[in-house]
């Protein structure tokens, strides 16, 4: 028999709103069931054996698993005649506790007293607290099970703690996990841990969010370069180009964007920017790849760090073009796509490379023989079957097929090129008829930036013709086709196939206003038993900057089947307000929207505003600049960031009092909000 007092604790199935953890408190003591002579002869080695390798936990009445436990690195300290054993967690969900820089996290025991009575102590690590003196008891059976008196059995086991992982759970240093103890959530995170400990301010799902990026911070970036004079990073002119499909990650939305040249002090590969609960701007994420895995010297010893087009596989698996640089002479393969993965928790993700290839082009568009793409601008399509393809590609716009296993290309060999001979590539699309690229220089039409999207017995390639990069001056436009098979034949609304010049317009200047859309993407939400689509893309603005920044619109679909976008933008508002629905539908309070419009005189209309608790205002920018709406003074701060012409920013009022705000770029501007109760 064992006698068990002290604590231990078993993982149960948690949410991300809800995290259930139970603690027990164990202590082992042998007694009557070993003889005294073999108690005698138990040495402090065999001491620190007692709990070792691995254990599957089960309720011991159904059999249901609770989680599972590793023991290791077990140390018989003779200065404190104690066995320090540190142990590791795969919890019900399959979560293995991992610190918050992706490391496993680890908890302790220390294992005291004599051979006929083996005491193990939890260390401070263990988040274990109340029930303090409880006694239980456990009986070590000849299987080496172990059946303890709360109704949980320990099974040894060899190789399924490794198998039970399907995630990870970031945890602090206690081992709490988010939002552990009270229900709480921290937003304010005021030691920097994005975790909730106790002590700190307790909010619910209706809080005012204040997110704090600390790992590998893009605005921390930003805000460090040295100012040239031409471009730069200061808040009014953030860059969003090449904007990967929204996707939803630990209740925030997230995109992909392409890094930047490599100069005044920036060093990303690729950022990530957020949009926070509560809120419906873009805001500055992470830094990924600031250091540059070998690889890619070795495959494009030309590229100067900057990588292109992200495109997610689900919201912790982002692909990306390592690109040749724009040198004259090269010798470089030409272009390659890579992978990242993330671990931990958003926004302080940790950004892992795969350390190789998944695909590389040799020649790319110099070879117009084959039609051979580059290695360029890669989105990832599953389809019904669970088959999942990469469509890729410049010029000539192609798909292949992945391993959804391990991401890699289904062959293997990230150089496996054939020209299609074997169907593993297929050719899907090429650029416009009367590209000039095509009419007046004889080179092949320009087209890229593909992707794929589902839609009942269709699917729809979205891709750009013409040519970027060129700020106001820039030509690109989103055209489709469709198929009734996702390898093809794409074809236009008049039934031109897209390898010969087909396609149907989607977006361009002259039907939303926009200069160069480009990098179509779609997220999905439900509302109302309905999906929403929210059509993502960059567009450049129309005063010669030499920059990009990002739009998002609603996405339908006409009585042709043929897609429309808005010429609305979207507001992220209404998908918080989706997330929140159930919580709002118990309220009898009901909340008012309220706009405010920054005019062409440069105000705010109107100049004072009387709302009351839970409000919701919006302003829009109606002037031809760029403008903020910032508090200086109220209970509560608030900041819009930059909001350019055209776009519209919101933010919902939860406590009462009068508020201040101005325009940081013109201190001029100002006006003033008063929320009652």
């Amino acid at each position: 028999m064992l006698k068990l007092e002290g604590y231990f604790w078993i993982m149960f199935s948690k949410n991300v709103s809800s995290l259930l953890v139970a603690f027990f408190m164990i202590s082992v003591v042998f007694t009557g069931c070993i003889e005294e002579e073999v108690e005698e002869n138990l040495s402090d080695e065999i001491k620190c054996e007692i709990l070792s390798g691995e254990y599957e936990s089960q309720e011991t009445e159904d059999g249901v698993t609770q989680g599972y436990l590793k023991f290791s690195d077990s140390e018989y300290d003779t200065d404190t005649e104690k066995c320090n054993v540190n142990y590791n967690i795969v919890d019900a969900d399959g979560k293995l506790h991992v610190n918050l820089d992706g490391t496993v996290h680890d908890y302790s025991i220390e294992i005291s007293g004599s051979s006929s009575n083996i005491i193990i102590i939890i260390g401070e690590n263990s988040i274990i607290g109340g029930g303090n003196g409880e006694s239980l008891e456990g009986t070590l059976e000849v299987s080496g099970n172990i059946t303890w008196s709360f109704g949980s059995t320990f099974i040894p086991c060899t190789g399924c703690f490794d198998d039970a992982k399907t995630g990870e759970l970031v945890v602090d240093e206690n081992g709490n996990p988010p939002g552990e103890g009270s229900g709480c959530i921290d937003y304010d995170d005021e030691n920097g841990n994005n975790l909730y400990d106790v002590g700190e301010p307790c909010h619910d799902n209706h809080s005012t969010i204040s997110y704090n990026v600390t790992v590998d911070s893009l605005e921390d970036v930003f805000n460090s370069m040295n100012y040239d004079g031409e471009y730069y990073y200061t808040k009014e002119e953030w860059v969003i180009h090449d904007i990967s499909e929204i996707v939803e990650i630990d209740g925030m939305l997230m995109f992909g964007v392409t890094g930047k040249s490599q100069e005044d002090g920036y060093n990303c590969g690729l950022e990530t920017w957020y949009i926070f609960l509560g809120q419906s701007t873009f805001t500055p994420g992470q830094c990924l790849l600031s250091e540059k895995p070998s690889w890619h010297a070795e495959y494009v010893p030309s590229n100067d760090g900057a990588l292109w087009a992200p495109n997610f596989h689900g919201s912790r698996t982002m692909y990306y073009t390592l690109p040749m640089s724009n040198e004259d002479s090269h010798s470089d393969t030409q272009s390659c796509i890579g992978m990242v993965t993330a671990t931990g928790t958003a926004p302080n993700l940790v950004w892992t490379d795969y350390g190789e290839p998944i695909l590389c082009q040799a020649e790319g568009e110099e070879n117009n023989d084959d039609p051979e793409p580059p290695a360029l601008d890669p989105a990832i399509f599953i389809d019904d079957d669970g088959r999942m393809y990469m469509v890729y590609g410049g010029a000539h716009i192609w798909i292949t097929e992945l391993d959804p296993k391990t991401g890699e290309h289904i062959s293997g060999d990230s150089l496996s090129w054939d020209n299609g001979d074997n169907g593993d590539f297929v050719h899907l699309a090429n650029g416009a008829s009367d590209d000039p690229l095509y009419t007046e220089d004889g080179q092949d039409p320009w087209a890229e930036a593909p992707y794929i999207h589902k839609e009942g017995d269709y699917y729809y390639l979205f891709v750009n013709w013409y040519s970027c990069c060129a700020g106001a001056n820039s030509t690109y436009e989103i055209v489709v086709g469709r198929s009734q098979s996702v390898t093809g034949p794409y074809v236009d609304n008049s039934g031109t196939d897209m390898k010969d010049y087909g396609g149907t317009l989607v977006m361009a200047p002259e039907s939303h206003n926009v200069i160069g859309p480009g990098h179509a993407g779609i997220f999905e939400y439900e509302a109302d038993n309905r999906a929403v689509q929210v059509f993502t893309h960059h567009y450049y603005p129309d005063d010669g900057a030499p920059w990009a920044y990002a739009q998002a619109r609603t996405l339908t679909w006409d009585s042709d089947g043929w897609p429309v976008v808005s010429q609305e933008q979207w507001n992220p508002m209404d998908y918080w307000e989706i997330i929140d629905n159930d919580d709002e539908k118990d309220s009898e309070e009901t909340n008012e929207d309220h706009e405010i419009s920054i005019t062409d005189d440069m105000k705010f209309n109107p100049e004072d505003l009387t709302i009351n608790v839970g409000d919701t205002v919006t302003w829009t920018n109606d002037d031809g600049g760029a403008h903020t709406a910032t508090s200086t003074d109220g209970p509560a701060s608030f900041d819009s960031g930059n909001i350019a012409t055209g776009a519209t920013w919101s933010f919902t009022f939860t406590e009462a009092g009068t508020y201040d705000y101005k325009c940081d770029y013109h201190s001029s501007m100002t006006a003033t909000i008063t929320v009652n109760d």
